[in-house]
């Protein structure tokens, strides 16, 4: 007699942030300016974006295939498929001024300006597949595989624009205009295939 055995695992995931399947889409927007208007603090000034897009994919498959008999056919596969983007914008802005009728637009003891992006994707992507056939004559086949794909697009600005007359003045401290694109990809992937023969 003849034994077979078949097993097939699949595990597949998409996450997209400001992104369609296809490719095409809109970036999340995250933005925070003053525009052409007159403030004036006692303190600081300050006009902060911050972007915190996240992604926290967990994907695992499993195949376990045994076959027993005179002849004995075992045969297992197992895989994970993971695709995980994140495209943003983030943008911090001075824009215009209120002209000559006043000494600036924007007054501060400190005056700063700040776009952060911290867009992360955290992954973890994992297939086993197992086979065992037994039998006078016995054969085993195994595989496994995985593929993690992982993206972060973005623009981060940070920008005193059209400030000319009457622009931004900081009192007694600096003008600080910063921006910073601290986007992170942490991604573990494993696969792994064991055959097991005996007659």
């Amino acid at each position: 007699k003849t034994g077979v055995g078949v097993s097939i695992g699949a595990a597949i995931s998409q996450n997209l942030i400001g992104r369609e399947a296809r490719g095409a889409g809109d970036p999340i927007g995250t933005s925070a300016y003053i525009k052409n208007s007159d403030v004036s603090a006692s303190g600081d000034v300050s006009v902060d974006a911050l972007s915190e897009q996240k992604i926290n994919a967990l994907n695992v498959a499993g195949s376990v295939a045994i076959a027993g008999g005179k002849i004995g056919v075992a045969i297992s596969g197992s895989g994970v498929y993971v695709r995980n983007v994140i495209d943003t914008e983030t943008s911090a802005k001075i824009i215009g001024d209120v002209g000559l009728a006043s000494p600036a637009a924007v007054d501060g003891e400190n005056v700063t300006v700040k776009a952060q992006n911290k867009s992360d994707i955290n992954v973890i992507a994992a297939t086993v597949s197992v086979s065992a056939a037994f039998g006078k004559a016995a054969v085993a086949v195994s595989m496994g595989a995985t593929v993690a794909e992982n993206q972060i697009y973005g623009l981060t600005t940070a920008q005193i624009v059209d400030s000319n007359d009457g622009g931004v003045q900081a009192r007694t401290g600096d003008v600080l205009v910063e921006a910073n694109d601290m986007a992170r990809i942490n991604a573990v992937a494993a696969a792994g295939a064991r055959a097991i023969a005996g007659g």
